[in-house]
């Protein structure tokens, strides 16, 4: 949907509350934060990465993430999920955890959204791919569209409407559109858990770079 549709939608859901129409570069705002806050509520931008030539460094090994991603929610290595762990944990468990030799990487920790490492260090051909959820990165505006065709980097068509509800409780607070919000983010999170569930649970096999 362009963001003349977007807009329109808006402000038709704000007189229907009774409410004056809002000045253009406020619905825009809105819109752009509605966008930004569906897909970290849902999850349901995904990537599935395989990082072909990871980054040594030292005992652990270094991956530069997207540059959307917002969370790392899985992490392989050749296919095998690696626990989630942390500078704290790794250090009780090896003080010498940054310099150890390189072997089979069997945890990983996120470094901030952007970076991860695994430990112990892997070879540099090593197959290290993730999984992670990616964020809202569309400016909106003058003919913007909220999911521009080719690069997936909005919100799927099917949940517009659901900027629209947000943006426009905003601006015109009330029950009902809160309701048809929150209706549009259980339904994206389950489409994303369903979509996904294959690939966490190790019943799909990972796909190439996406």
């Amino acid at each position: 949907m362009l963001l003349d549709a977007l807009r329109k939608a808006v402000n038709a859901e704000v007189l229907r509350a009774g409410k004056k129409l809002p000045a253009v570069f406020l619905v825009d705002h809105y819109l752009n934060l509605a966008g930004r806050d569906f897909l970290n509520e849902t999850k349901l931008r995904r990537i599935h990465m395989n990082e072909a030539t990871p980054t040594p460094y030292s005992g652990a090994t270094t991956l530069y993430l997207h540059d959307d991603t917002i969370e790392v929610l899985e992490v392989y290595y050749n296919n095998v999920r690696l626990s989630r762990t942390s500078r704290e944990e790794l250090s009780v468990f090896d003080p010498n955890w940054q310099t150890v030799a390189a072997g089979t990487p069997h945890s990983y920790l996120t470094l901030d959204n952007k970076t991860i490492r695994v430990y112990p260090a892997c070879s540099a051909n090593s197959s290290v791919k993730y999984d992670a959820a990616l964020g809202w990165s569309t400016d909106l505006a003058d003919g913007a569209n909220a999911d521009p065709a080719g690069n997936g980097r909005g919100v799927p068509p099917t949940y517009h409407m659901a900027l629209v509800y947000w943006a426009a409780d905003k601006l015109a607070p009330s029950p009902e559109l809160k309701a048809a919000y929150a209706a549009l983010v259980e339904k994206a999170r389950t489409e994303s858990a369903q979509a996904f569930a294959g690939y966490l649970d190790g019943t799909t096999a990972l796909p190439a770079n996406a």
